[in-house]
């Protein structure tokens, strides 16, 4: 007799209600300016009908439909909505699934409460429904410490949404690439460690934008070519360790 055919798994319908949840989520990630839109599927119906293919997408993905503390683009903050983004971008674009300690990430707790991530109150704005901007204490991201932990692949744009970030430190890890230019938003940054990587290329005349600088550490890296002219804004670095480079300038 000819056997039953085994039956395939089928994904959850899209519902209207998911479909306007995964476009608000998409409209305040898009409105920072740091995502290309290009790197987002359009809809609901496309995000879940095709295997991801970026580290955004993933992310995305994950905070529609995976994610169950359930953000709301319509109440919740869009600072925290988008650094909850942001934070998954980070796991997904460095392997997070091999990392030596993922402890909490991407779990129903508060970002703040991941493994490597420190906040700090501040206050940001948020729109109630009459559209009238109020604001409001939230838990932002101040320092990024994941030292020694394994990640892998390329350091996304979307690091510079943190943008109360004062220490980013990656030092020791298997990451490569040219610096983001995003990182230039990081202009309350006083430490950053990312010596004993893979970065290449010129650093972005953006670096420059970093003026509350104290500790740089990028040496045992692969920068090359000039450093940029705007170096000369960072009067505040104290220690600018990039030894075992290309660098020349």
């Amino acid at each position: 007799p000819t056997p039953f055919p085994t039956p395939q798994p089928t994904r959850t319908p899209v519902s209207a209600a998911m479909f306007d949840r995964y476009r608000l989520l998409v409209d305040a990630v898009l409105s920072l300016g740091i995502t290309p839109p290009g790197l987002l599927a359009s809809s609901a119906f496309v995000a879940t009908a095709i295997e991801p293919e970026t580290p955004q997408q993933e992310a995305i993905n994950w905070l529609a439909f995976d994610d169950v503390l359930e953000l709301d683009a319509e109440t919740d903050p869009p600072e925290r909505i988008v650094q909850r983004y942001a934070a998954a971008v980070l796991y997904f674009g460095t392997v997070g699934g091999g990392w030596t300690n993922g402890t909490g990430w991407l779990n129903g707790t508060h970002e703040c409460e991941w493994f490597g991530i420190k906040c700090e109150s501040r206050m940001v704005a948020v729109y109630e429904e009459s559209q009238v901007q109020v604001t409001v204490e939230e838990q932002m991201v101040k320092e990024i410490n994941l030292a020694d932990n394994n990640l892998f692949g390329l350091l996304p744009a979307e690091i510079g949404v943190f943008r109360y970030l004062d220490t980013l430190g990656l030092y020791s890890n298997l990451l490569g690439g040219n610096l983001p230019t995003s990182i230039g938003n990081l202009t309350m940054l006083e430490r950053l460690w990312i010596d004993n990587n893979y970065f290449q290329g010129e650093l972005p005349t953006e670096f420059g934008n970093l003026v509350a600088l104290k500790q740089v550490d990028m040496y045992t890296n692969n920068f090359d070519g000039q450093l940029p002219t705007q170096i000369g804004n960072l009067g505040n670095v104290t220690r600018f360790s990039a030894y075992d480079n290309r660098l020349e300038g």
